[in-house]
């Protein structure tokens, strides 16, 4: 590969029409090797061009992920990142629909430890009785989160209720 292809396949594309997946089809498949060092410059350049090569937010990328949940005391997936990518997280609501009583929400991040076994943290949670959006966390958890290929966030609800939706946003930094 040189440093013409990855430049081939985004020549339709602008500063403000590629996508971070976009970029990432083309620049995957890039070995690591001095043969490839000017494709690799050239990589570089196009992250920094497009405002992803300084670990800040990648401009827009954040977005809500959601979850519909309807049994009590099961642990579901709200945002898993493919290779390659990672999460900053915000906040996180959750909706009850026809909850009889308190109802506790978690939200959990699971991550390997310096073992590879996998290992869950409490991120946060909350318990409400009301069938209004409530939040786990106002504005974003204490600490900036990140969450990468390794890690996932799933949810829990548990009490009696017909439904609860979960909402996280995100927003990715690489």
């Amino acid at each position: 590969m040189d440093d013409e292809s990855i430049y081939s396949q985004l020549t339709t594309k602008t500063l403000s029409t590629v996508s971070a997946t976009d970029i990432n089809t083309q620049t995957g498949p890039i070995h690591l090797e001095k043969e490839n060092e000017d494709i690799l410059h050239s990589t570089v350049l196009v992250n920094q061009a497009t405002l992803r090569g300084d670990g800040g937010p990648i401009p827009a990328s954040s977005k809500v992920f959601y979850y519909s949940q309807v049994s009590s005391g099961s642990k579901s997936t709200i945002l898993e990142p493919n290779a390659g990518e990672v999460y900053l997280l915000g906040p996180c609501s959750f909706q009850l629909v026809n909850n009889t009583g308190s109802v506790t929400i978690e939200q959990w991040l699971y991550a390997p430890d310096q073992d590879g076994t996998n290992r869950r943290v409490l991120v946060g949670n909350a318990t409400s009785s009301s069938s209004t959006y409530a939040t786990v966390y106002e504005g974003g958890p204490n600490t900036p989160i990140y969450v990468d290929e390794n890690c996932s966030i799933r949810v829990e609800a548990s009490g009696t209720f017909e439904s609860v939706s979960f909402y996280q946003y995100a927003t990715r930094v690489r």
